[in-house]
């Protein structure tokens, strides 16, 4: 009897140890493949491409949304007063990854306004190279910086989002987490918030608007996940956005 019983545990433990290793090359596949998605299409050419080409020239103002995941998802959408609403998010994207495609995607497409929402991917690597923060944290904000200024230059009005808050990191999440992101978040920010005020150019505190109080956590009932919003969390920005939609419009007709 004691022979069965041990023969079964050793059976029931190899079948464990089949089950987490096809669990892990699924994750590891998964993971080559995005890598290998990004090599092969850095700026998503395939998705965007055609998409840009069917837009018709713009017989209004024209706004296009320019970030990462935090911006494909944005649902719904802001306040658009009367004029024409273009999403360019791209979910996993990076700083450096936008200076690639924003000519093609916001600059060629002759917007008004450009809401502009990025970095929290770039700073979240710094969980796997937390001996990079300082490195990783300085390339976000003056990518973020060189984004606004292409766009500027274009004499495209510019309306920037501070880095959105996180939640607090869930465990799944913390093998990935350092306590240095959000340090790196804040820092990014105030650099944006503190750059000197400059002709259409208006930068929003995101933060401030959706962080729990004093903590620098998003508000939970803001939240879809660790680093997305839900519904309730665009509606309040939404609202916050509506006024300085409205006069960035307006100051670009009055020119």
């Amino acid at each position: 009897m004691r022979t069965r019983a041990v023969a079964l545990v050793v059976a029931l433990f190899a079948l464990a140890l089949v089950g987490a290793g096809y669990v892990a090359a699924r994750v590891i596949i998964g993971r080559y493949k995005l890598e290998l998605f990004f090599r092969l299409d850095p700026t998503s050419a395939k998705r965007f491409v055609a998409r840009n080409a069917e837009l018709a020239p713009a017989t209004g103002p024209r706004i296009v949304l320019f970030g990462d995941s935090r911006v494909e998802m944005w649902a719904p959408d802001p306040p658009a007063r009367g004029a024409e609403l273009v999403n360019r998010g791209l979910a996993g994207e990076t700083t450096a990854q936008a200076l690639l495609r924003l000519e093609r995607d916001v600059i060629a497409l002759e917007p008004d306004l450009a809401i502009v929402q990025y970095g929290i991917n770039d700073l979240r690597a710094i969980g796997v190279y937390p001996e990079r923060a300082q490195e990783i944290t300085r390339a976000c904000r003056e990518q973020l910086f060189e984004i606004v200024d292409r766009l500027l230059a274009r004499e495209i009005r510019v309306l920037v989002l501070t880095v959105f808050p996180t939640r607090d990191p869930s465990i799944t999440s913390l093998p990935t987490w350092s306590s240095q992101i959000v340090p790196s978040i804040r820092a990014v920010n105030r650099a944006l918030l503190e750059r000197p005020p400059r002709p259409g150019l208006t930068v929003v505190d995101a933060d401030a608007l959706l962080s729990a109080g004093q903590t620098p956590w998003i508000r939970d009932e803001l939240a879809a996940d660790d680093v997305h919003l839900n519904q309730r969390g665009y509606e309040a920005l939404n609202r916050a956005l509506a006024p300085q939609i409205t006069a960035a419009l307006a100051e670009r007709r009055a020119r």
